[in-house]
Order: structure tokens, then C-alpha cells, then sequence
């Protein structure tokens, strides 16, 4: 836990405003909700529009110039709040259709800073900062809860990208917490003898907040058919339980979409900053009617040579706006790194998986990316196009202690290395590097 409050709260410092991906985006969204506007709104306070826009200026220049001006902090601090004035932002149904529950992380730092009408950059660095503790807690009481893999969870929750997009206002940090929280919660069940109504009631909740966060990550649930029926002494108190998490995770998602179609989110063209044109309701229906085109640019994205490594880069090195990378060498040993770890950490778990439970796993950790894919060429790209060049590897890390899982057919007591000593010592050496990486491309602007 400490491990990811230091070097967040390094990344915090030296990252400029809004330098984090979409940072903007979802700041404003936070907003949105916390202030009772659930479907989005395209009206707020000046100051709010104000510092978006400069900020977002600023960040452009820092990244271009490779050096973030003092100056501009110092102009972004000067813009009030302005909350008695309001102004029309360009609206963004791609944002405002987000579950309202995605930023909950933001609330108490947004109540504050309306509270006491802050600045838009201080409240900016409260959301920074409520977000990376209440994440980090999150995490660290998986990796607790979880009877087995600890470490390989541990390796996980500390790739630079996975503690930089906890530091900063966005619903990944939550998103990889919720997902680590059902695993954990799922393997306790399999590996103990604790089946209680208590625990089935904690595997529900996790899963009714965790599926409509994003509803990619919704065959996650199938890991429940990992418990056997033998567990729950009754079959009907395992059709009962497995129908409980079923419909716990299925009503929110069909009572959002509800209320996205009512208000028309998926249907209302918006331009992106690239000005493209974007309706998901009439991509989704062009993806449909035409399936074989589709599939056709799927799978030529998936074997493109240029595929693999993008995944990898932003999966364990990306610190923002797709422009701050590590090297080429960082990332290999960090792949040989996080694979010895799942692949130990497997091994030498206590659970032992059957051949269709293991297949299981690999299926759902297949589905997820392939559906998170079909959403990303709904969301990101103009009518008739089959792009996926939005998707990003660091989708991959709520889903990835599932590959420890895979290893686990014939448990051993010996680890064979210093499991724990290796993943300190390898999630300090990247962590460390990736904060120098940060300072110097923003040269140190502070």
C-alpha cells in the first residue's frame, strides 16, 4: 500500500493538470454526478470550462515543447470556480453515458472544494488524491482477502501504468480495484470452507458495482462456476446464489442502457477533438448488417505486427496522453518480470483446477478484450469504419491475475525463487524509472 502512495503521490507532483489521460474528461464528468447530473449536462461554471480549456492547452504545449511552464500552473491558479456562473461545454454523450458510480471515488474531494469554493486546480489535486487513497485501500484489501496469488496481484497493482492511472481523475483506478476485489472474493470461496450467506452477500455487491463500471468486463462474473455445487451443500442455494450475482450485475447495466437510449446519449452525434463525426447507435447497427467487413478489420488488427507491442507499451509503461513512454528494454524485462510471477504464483497455488475450469478462465479472459474492442470501434469511430487503434493494453491489467489460474492444475509447495523479493524489487526498479521518465520529458517544471 505504501509502495503505491509514494510513488502516486510522485506521479501526482510531477504530472502537470489534466496531463493524465482524459483527465479532463473525467474531472467533469466527476463533476456532473457529484452535482446531481446523473445523464451528463452541458452547462457549468465558468471557471470549470475555463480551466479545461486552458489546461488542456497547456498540456498540449508541454507535451510538444517536451518542458510543462511554470507559467501555466500559475495561470490555471488563477481561475476561480465561478459556480453562481454558468457557461455550455461541448457536450460529450460518450462521457455523460458513463455509469454515474464510476467517479464515486471523487465525490468526497468534489463536496469538499464545493464546499469551501475552491479553485478548480486545487479541487483537481483533492480528486488526485482521494482517488489514489481510497484505490489503493481497495486494492490492498484484495490482495488480503485473495487465499492465494497475493503476489502475482501485488506485480499487477504496481506496473507504472496501473499506479499512474490510480493518481489521477479516471475510472481505471476503481475499475482494476472492483475487478482484483470479485477475484479475490471468488477465490476465497473456491479455497475455503467459509460459504456463509455473509460472504455469497459480499460477492453479490462487488459484482452489482463492478459489471456496469464497464460492461466489457461483465463475463467476469462467470468465474462463480468455479464454486461447485458440493459447496453449498443444497443445489438450490447454488442456483440461488449464482442467479443472485447474475441479476445483481445484470439489472444495473439493462436499467443504464434504459436511461442512455431515453436520453438519447447513444444516439447523438458528437465531434472528437480530431473532428470526426461519432454516433454509436448507428455504428452499432452498421456493425450488425454488416458482420463480415467487421470481423474482416478485427482480425486484421489482431495480427498486425505493430498490435502486440502497442498492447505491451500501454499496458506497463504509459504515463498519460500516449507520449510518455519507458524504453524498449523496461518493458521487455517487465514482461519476463510479471510472466515468472503469474506463472510461480500458479504453480504453487493451493487450488487446483480441472481442465473445463481452467478453459473457462482462458475463455473469459479472452471474451473481455474482444468485446472491449467491438465497444471502442462503437464509441471512437466515425459511421461505416472498422478502426481499433483506441484500444489500449492497460485494459488487459483488471483481468490479468487470471492467468495465474491457468497454471494451476498440479499445485507445488516449493516456489523455487523469492517470489515476494522479486516482485518489491521489480515493481521499485520500474516505478523508479518511471518517475524519472515523467520529470524529464515535463522537465521538471515545478
Amino acid at each position: 500500500m505504501w509502495v503505491s502512495l509514494i510513488f502516486g503521490g510522485l506521479f501526482i507532483w510531477i504530472a502537470p493538470p489534466l496531463s493524465g489521460g482524459d483527465e479532463h474528461h473525467h474531472l467533469r464528468r466527476a463533476y456532473e454526478v457529484a452535482t446531481g447530473y446523473w445523464v451528463g449536462n452541458s452547462v457549468g461554471p465558468r471557471g470549470l470550462y475555463e480551466f479545461e480549456e486552458k489546461g488542456m492547452e497547456y498540456v498540449y504545449a508541454g507535451m510538444r515543447d517536451h518542458h510543462y511552464k511554470s507559467e501555466y500552473f500559475t495561470a490555471l491558479n488563477a481561475i476561480e470556480l465561478q459556480s453562481d456562473t454558468r457557461t455550455v461545454y461541448r457536450f460529450m454523450p460518450s462521457i455523460s453515458a458513463q455509469f454515474p458510480l464510476a467517479h464515486v471515488l471523487y465525490f468526497p474531494a468534489i463536496a469538499i472544494g464545493l464546499a469551501f469554493e475552491l479553485k478548480p486546480l486545487t479541487i483537481l489535486y483533492f480528486c488526485r488524491g482521494c482517488g489514489l487513497l481510497l484505490a489503493t485501500f481497495l486494492v490492498t484489501l484484495a490482495i488480503r482477502i485473495t487465499p492465494i496469488g497475493k503476489w502475482g496481484m501485488t506485480a499487477v497493482a504496481l506496473l507504472p501504468t496501473a499506479v499512474f492511472y490510480r493518481s489521477f481523475v479516471h475510472t481505471d483506478g476503481l475499475m482494476l480495484a472492483l475487478a482484483f476485489l470479485f477475484i479475490a472474493l471468488i477465490l476465497r470461496f473456491v479455497c475455503t470452507s467459509n460459504h456463509d450467506a455473509k460472504n455469497q452477500s459480499k460477492i453479490i455487491v462487488i459484482s452489482l458495482l463492478l459489471a456496469p463500471l464497464k460492461i466489457a468486463y461483465y463475463p467476469l462474473i462467470a468465474l462463480c462456476l468455479l464454486i461447485k455445487r458440493a459447496q453449498l451443500a443444497k443445489p438450490e442455494n447454488y442456483m440461488r446464489f449464482l442467479l443472485g450475482v447474475i441479476f445483481a450485475a445484470a439489472i444495473p447495466i439493462g436499467f443504464w442502457l434504459g436511461v442512455i437510449h431515453q436520453f438519447g446519449l447513444s444516439s447523438t452525434p458528437y465531434e472528437t477533438r480530431m473532428s470526426a463525426v461519432i454516433n454509436p447507435s448507428l455504428q452499432m447497427d452498421y456493425i450488425l448488417r454488416h458482420p463480415l467487413p467487421y470481423m474482416k478489420g478485427l482480425f486484421d488488427y489482431l495480427l498486425s505486427p505493430s498490435t502486440l507491442p502497442m498492447w505491451i507499451v500501454s499496458a506497463f509503461g504509459e504515463l498519460g496522453w500516449s507520449q510518455v513512454f519507458l524504453s524498449a528494454p523496461i518493458y521487455a524485462l517487465i514482461l519476463i518480470y510479471l510472466a515468472v510471477i503469474l506463472y510461480t504464483e500458479g504453480r504453487s497455488s493451493e487450488i487446483n483446477l480441472s481442465r473445463q475450469q481452467r478453459m473457462l478462465v482462458l475463455g473469459i479472459f479472452l471474451l473481455i478484450p474482444l468485446l472491449i474492442l467491438t465497444f471502442v470501434n462503437i464509441a471512437f469511430n466515425p459511421l461505416g469504419s472498422v478502426g481499433f487503434e483506441s484500444f489500449q493494453g492497460r485494459y488487459f491489467l483488471p483481468i490479468l491475475p487470471l492467468l495465474m489460474l491457468l497454471f494451476s492444475s498440479r499445485p507445488t509447495t516449493s516456489k523455487g525463487i523469492h517470489i515476494s523479493l522479486l516482485t518489491m524489487t521489480g515493481s521499485l526498479l520500474w516505478l523508479a524509472v518511471s518517475v524519472v521518465t515523467l520529470y524529464r520529458f515535463y522537465g521538471g517544471w515545478f
